[in-house]
């Protein structure tokens, strides 16, 4: 699944004198260039809210905009340090929408039918679960209270965290690698929709190659994926091909 699931689907495209199949689950092998529409991923992952409940989708789509709101002086950030239950008191309001952004992300991709601890320990249905934890407010109840207890399930679903580590933790799933892999050769251009649950925000190549710049020191291969691999008529044409080879 996920990347490697792609290097599996590429490795059966590139040799399939060597692999008779690949079994890829989750594999976005055609979020490159302009394949895929750029808002795929987190269009799917708002869908998935939205399709448990749309009470649901719609506070999470609230709270982006309260959290910087409040977060805008220190007194704000001190509450919502509290209400987190941040072990330190946050400097910048977007450490706690990144929190719960990493929190309905990767449930979305990890929104298996059994309990599983893949990322994190999780329940079975973990969306479904997160989105019965912010149905069960009562009405009016505050929105920044509903969606950081639904995206406790996903950081803290054992109930032995006392305090979340907002700002400068520690990266347990060894995920700041794919910055680097994502500054060279996986260019996967995304951006969020107005149609999504997350703040709408677009992509450009000039702004990722000075970002990739900035902290690595190096320019992104904007179309290497596709250029050894290939894409649109080729890529399809090519998978066609040696998947419709006699066994």
């Amino acid at each position: 699944g996920s990347y490697g699931g792609m290097l599996a689907s590429w490795f059966r495209l590139k040799y399939p004198h060597v692999a008779m199949g690949a079994l890829a689950s989750s594999a976005p092998i055609l979020q490159f260039d302009d394949i895929t529409p750029w808002s795929s991923f987190y269009d799917a992952v708002s869908q998935d809210f939205k399709s448990e409940s749309l009470n649901c989708f719609s506070v999470i789509k609230a709270v982006w905009d309260v959290l910087d709101y409040r977060g805008s002086n220190d007194s704000g950030l001190l509450e919502l340090s509290k209400t987190f239950r941040a072990c330190k008191t946050v400097r910048f309001p977007s450490s706690l929408s990144n929190w719960l952004w990493t929190a309905f992300t990767y449930t979305a991709m990890v929104d298996y039918p059994t309990p599983a601890n893949f990322m994190m320990n999780l329940p079975a249905y973990p969306v479904k679960e997160m989105c019965k934890i912010i149905d069960s407010f009562p009405v009016g109840a505050d929105v920044v209270e509903k969606a950081f207890t639904a995206a406790s399930l996903y950081y803290n679903y054992t109930g032995d965290q006392k305090c979340f580590e907002m700002e400068g933790g520690d990266d347990p799933h060894g995920l700041s690698g794919w910055g680097w892999q994502a500054c060279t050769e996986m260019v996967m251009p995304m951006t969020v929709s107005n149609e999504s649950m997350f703040p709408p925000s677009g992509f450009s190549y000039e702004e990722k190659s000075e970002g990739c710049f900035a902290s690595y020191e190096v320019r992104p291969r904007m179309n290497w994926i596709t250029t050894e691999y290939g894409g649109h008529v080729s890529f399809l044409s090519d998978f066609l091909m040696f998947t419709s080879e006699p066994s």
